[in-house]
Parts: C-alpha cells; sequence; structure tokens
C-alpha cells in the first residue's frame, strides 16, 4: 500500500505563508521527488491559492472539515460539495480538536464523512482516547467503539490519534500503536490507517516501521516545508 503523509495546518498562516509554503513543498517535490501520497490541509480561506501552487505537481489537498448538510441555512459552514468544487480530494473529519472545541459526536462524524463520500470525497476520520481513558485501560474499547459508530461505508482513512498526544510532544510507545493499529485493522481491514500525534521528522521513520501504520498525519511539523518533506522521505 502507497504511503499517504497528510498536513494538517490547522489554523496557522497567511494568505503569504500559505502560498509560500505551498511552493515550498512543490519545490521539494520536484527536486527531491517521493514515492509516497502527500497531501496538504490549508485553512478554508487559503484553499484557492494552495491549489493553485500545487496544481501542477503530485502533491494533493484536501481541507480540515466539512459540514453534515448539503447546503442551506447552515451560516459559517462549508459543504463537501463546494469542497470538492475546490479540488479537494481530502477532507478531515473527526478531529479531536472538533470533538472537543465542536461538541461533535461520532454520530455528527459519521454524517460528515457520508457527505464527504457523496461529494466524491475521501474522508481522513480521526479516532482516538484521551489520558483518563488510556490510564484507565480503556484506548482499545474507546477507539473500537468509535470506529463502530463514526466509519460508513465507503472508501474512507482512518486516522488513530492519541488525543494525548496531539501537540503535547508526547508520543505513544511502538507497542502502543501497535495496538491500536492492530485492533482496527482487524475490524477494518480493508481501511488504510495514519498515525497522528506529536509527529516529527525525528521520529517518523520509526512510527511508520510499525506494522499496520498506513502513513502519518501531521500538525505542526507541516507547517515547516523542510521538516514535513523529511517525514515525506522517512515514507
Amino acid at each position: 500500500m502507497n504511503k499517504l503523509i497528510v498536513g494538517n495546518w490547522k489554523m496557522n498562516g497567511t494568505m503569504t505563508s500559505a502560498r509560500n509554503l505551498a511552493a515550498e513543498l512543490v519545490t521539494f517535490q520536484k527536486n527531491k521527488p517521493v514515492q509516497v501520497t502527500v497531501v496538504v490541509c490549508p485553512p478554508y480561506p487559503y484553499l484557492g491559492v494552495v491549489a493553485l501552487r500545487l496544481m501542477d505537481s503530485s502533491l494533493r489537498w484536501g481541507a480540515q472539515d466539512c459540514a453534515a448538510h448539503e447546503n442551506g441555512a447552515f451560516t459559517g459552514q462549508v459543504s463537501a460539495a463546494m469542497l470538492k468544487d475546490m479540488s479537494c480530494q481530502y477532507v478531515i473529519v473527526g478531529h479531536s480538536e472538533r470533538r472537543s472545541q465542536g461538541n461533535e459526536t461520532d454520530e455528527h462524524i459519521l454524517q460528515k464523512a457520508q457527505k464527504a463520500l457523496a461529494a466524491g470525497l475521501t474522508p481522513i476520520i480521526c479516532l482516538g482516547e484521551n489520558l483518563q481513558e488510556r490510564e484507565q485501560g480503556k484506548a482499545v474499547d474507546v477507539v473500537l467503539s468509535q470506529a463502530q459508530q463514526a466509519i460508513p461505508e465507503g472508501k474512507c482513512i482512518i486516522a488513530y490519534e492519541p488525543v494525548w498526544a496531539i501537540g503535547t510532544g508526547k508520543v505513544p510507545t511502538a507497542s502502543q500503536i501497535e495496538e491500536i493499529h492492530q485492533a482496527l485493522a482487524k475490524k477494518k481491514p480493508v481501511l488504510p490507517l495514519l498515525y497522528g500525534g506529536s509527529v516529527k521528522a525525528g521520529n517518523a521513520a520509526e512510527i511508520l516501521k510499525i506494522p499496520h501504520v498506513n502513513g502519518l498525519l501531521v500538525g505542526g511539523a507541516s507547517l515547516n516545508a523542510a521538516e514535513f518533506w523529511a517525514i515525506a522521505e522517512a515514507a
């Protein structure tokens, strides 16, 4: 399976920095080509300028979220069809920050993933336990429950992101990552599995060696073109 490296820029950057970051990645792709699929997910306002920079490269782009509705009176929301109209191929749904800040449930995430599939996008569905659930030995049960409730039938990608490892610098042990990925691979055997949570150039190769890890969802490190490309090279 071709490895997949996804950069989640979150709510960072300006029009200029987004344009420059995309241009830097195109330069790296031309000078140091990799045999992996590389995707960037900028903030909504910068999708157009990033798409223009990436259009003639092998790099792909996606969004960080989509609405659970097709259209209508949903001020401030963006539909999957609109993202498809911007030539997005992927959309992240169910990120822990959306779950906590937007009070999103597995039901909401399922609806968003279904809308993404219907629009021709590939949803990257995030799952993961919090620190308390990990310490109580419930990590596998929590993640499998999320998978059961939030993942529709169709061409989806699963991203395991332990909540306690996102932006903290803490990374689960290889055995902890393998345990979750093995359980997910057994439950959803045909779906690619990504790992996310404090991924950096320095730990990417080690994580990618873990069985059933088919790629990475990268947060802060994706804002640095050189480091993000080093992660892609590790894949």
